[in-house]
């Protein structure tokens, strides 16, 4: 602010002035009023951001607002945060899961699909973990391994190979497809394998992102989460590539 300072707009903190006594200025001399500007709020991990700009210094939070309008990161009504996970702006925005107890319920009834597609962009921290289930475990994806499935009221779990590399604490992109006749897998864009199946499937309990429905902690998942996406159809490999390299830019790759 200036000399005497000027009263900022509701929720901004400007400077305050230097006050109206001259040097040596007294500690019960008080400055002018606090002029517009930015508004930084700082408090301990974990939490869940509401807008803003995320920074974390010395395991504090740094949450800087420009404007006094902000939103949350999550107002579906459909979708429940389980434990606060954490909003980080890696990634041009992600969920940051703590391993222990912090999950999405994200959404309901999904209907039976004869044909499917689930992408997620994720950074594991730990093996083993799940990023993508349901609520009935009739879906789910086993760390960096397999995905389970239930068509047409037969269960199976395709674990696939690996021709592409994705390291730990490493961004990379998972994708499975369901044609009615495969389950096709693909990560970073390219396609690692395919396992048949027929049958519909059924996505009537709800999806859960970070947790499959039983377990515990020790299956839930640990790192950043981004970008799930699921489809009602069967997206081609030249649109799961697509995918990627239109979103690759904002982790890294």
């Amino acid at each position: 602010g200036g000399a005497t300072g000027q009263s900022g707009a509701p929720n901004t903190g400007g400077g305050g002035g230097a006050g109206t006594q001259a040097p040596p200025v007294t500690l019960q001399t008080p400055g002018g009023a606090g002029g517009s500007g930015i508004v930084v709020v700082r408090y301990p991990l974990p939490v869940r951001a509401t807008g803003g700009t995320i920074s974390i210094v010395n395991n504090q939070v740094i949450h800087t607002f420009t404007s006094g309008t902000t939103s949350f990161v999550v107002d579906n009504s459909a979708i429940q945060l389980v434990a606060s996970p954490f909003y980080t702006t890696q990634g041009g925005g992600s969920l940051l899961l703590n391993g222990t107890d912090s999950y999405i319920r994200a959404g309901g009834n999904l209907g039976v699909l004869s044909a499917y597609t689930i992408i997620f962009w994720a950074r594991r921290d730990a093996e083993n973990r799940m990023p993508i289930g349901t609520t009935d475990d009739a879906f789910y994806w086993y760390g960096d391994s397999s995905w389970k499935y239930v068509h047409g009221g037969v269960t199976g779990e395709y674990y696939y190979p690996k021709p592409t590399t994705i390291a730990l604490n490493t961004w990379g992109q998972y994708c499975v497809v369901y044609n009615g006749s495969n389950v096709t897998i693909y990560r970073q864009g390219v396609f690692q394998g395919q396992q048949s199946t027929t049958g519909t499937a059924n996505f009537t309990k709800g999806i859960l992102i970070g947790y499959r429905g039983t377990g515990g902690a020790t299956f839930m998942w640990y790192g950043l989460i981004s970008s799930v996406q699921m489809y009602s159809r069967a997206l081609s490999a030249s649109e799961v590539l697509n995918n990627y390299n239109s979103l690759r830019g904002r982790y890294g790759l």
